[in-house]
């Protein structure tokens, strides 16, 4: 399909700038051999994808995305020197969650109560409060060092998933070296410094998963773990020949790797959300008195979902870890998560657990329930039900 008509049907968009296209388009084409062309948009979908217009691969690079991954960054940053005052430590986390409302609200533009509702909330929790990233911010060298090292690895991972389509060859190799490091991670590194973070798995749960994704019950999962692992060592070896010795080696990786990490944390938020809104659609487009169904089907997908999501989190830094000892000889950052990754841990997974399963149903549900519809008041009931104790 054509790209401008895809776009049109599928999004409102406009055209826009990315003052690094130059490169990424060096890297695709001339690094690569892939012939592709970059459409730079803003859209409120915040998202990239490639699509094929006439044979020709085309990727939509959405500059929402990294507007919001800035912020968050931004936000990122600053948690680590507030975490010793709870007061300033709620206020930063109540900011983070702004973003993720303020994309909602902008992704329900059709749906002008749902829309609202979140919109309200994005305001509430200081949307409008976040600070601009201009060259005044004190770190500003540091996010737009962070923003281009995010932007590299984004799109080597889109870029990975276009070689394996070509090169079935260099997809087995991946496959092959993500098995084989699985089994390694499987038989050595599950540790109890690792579980502490994954209070949902114990040892069994996690070999138990490890074997299922061996045994081909997870190769979507796989498929993004091989496309995480080659964009993570692809990203740092360019970025370490682009960076010409200004920081030293043993700075830079581990810094390429809090980036990528925290581009990667924050891509499967705004992932689960868009999941999350799926789920829903249901219930916000056909609002009836068969919406108590859909209703019990979210609550089983949110879980299955939940469930992956962690699952592709947890066992992407033990490949992490994995690769950091084999490719660059890093033995002291073995186990040893980036300051930004131990803040998500111990601070925004639990927020944003919160997040997904009680504040994104209550605001849909109070949205959708305030309704003038035609539905009986003990359907409401059952409904508000469903929705504000969904998990």
């Amino acid at each position: 399909m054509n790209v401008d008509r895809y776009l049109k049907l599928s999004r409102n968009y406009f055209i826009c700038e990315d003052e690094h296209i130059d490169i990424l388009y060096h890297i695709a084409n001339n690094m690569f051999d892939l012939d592709l062309d970059i459409k730079v948009i803003y859209s409120y979908s915040a998202r990239h994808e490639v699509i094929n217009d006439n044979g020709r691969k085309v990727l939509i690079w959405d500059m929402n995305y990294w507007k919001l991954f800035e912020q968050y960054y931004l936000l990122a940053i600053a948690l680590d020197e507030v975490v010793e005052n709870q007061s300033d430590l709620t206020r930063c986390l109540d900011l983070i969650s702004s973003i993720f409302l303020y994309f909602l609200a902008n992704k329900f533009e059709n749906n002008a109560d749902v829309s609202l509702s979140f919109a309200k909330e994005s305001l509430k929790a200081g949307y409008n409060h976040i600070p601009l990233t201009d060259e005044s911010h004190p770190n500003f060298k540091t996010i737009n060092s962070a923003l281009f090292i995010s932007k590299v690895y984004i799109f080597h991972h889109e870029l990975t998933h276009l070689l394996h389509d070509r090169k079935c060859a260099l997809r087995q190799k991946d496959l092959n070296e993500v098995k084989n490091s699985l089994k390694f991670i499987r038989d050595n590194m599950i540790s109890d410094d690792f579980l502490k973070y994954y209070s949902e798995f114990s040892k069994s749960d996690v070999c138990s998963i490890i074997d299922e994704a061996l045994n081909g019950k997870h190769d979507k999962i796989i498929d993004e773990m091989c496309a995480d692992m080659r964009a993570m060592v692809e990203s740092l070896e360019l970025i370490d020949i682009m960076n010409s010795k200004k920081m030293p080696h043993d700075e830079l990786v581990p810094f390429g790797r809090s980036c990528i990490s925290t581009v990667r944390i924050f891509d499967t938020f705004l992932n689960s959300l868009i999941k999350e809104t799926e789920y829903f659609a249901p219930i916000i487009h056909f609002y009836t008195p068969q919406a108590e169904d859909f209703a019990k089907q979210a609550i089983f997908k949110r879980k299955a979902s939940n469930n992956k999501m962690l699952l592709r989190v947890g066992m992407s830094y033990l490949l992490e870890d994995l690769q950091m000892v084999l490719k660059y000889k890093l033995y002291g950052h073995f186990h040893d998560k980036p300051p930004l990754v131990d803040n998500y841990e111990k601070y925004i997974v639990p927020r944003f657990e919160e997040f997904i399963k009680k504040y994104i149903p209550y605001i849909i549900g109070n949205a959708c329930i305030s309704r003038d519809i035609d539905i009986s008041d003990k359907q409401k009931i059952l409904m508000k039900d469903f929705l504000l104790g969904a998990v």
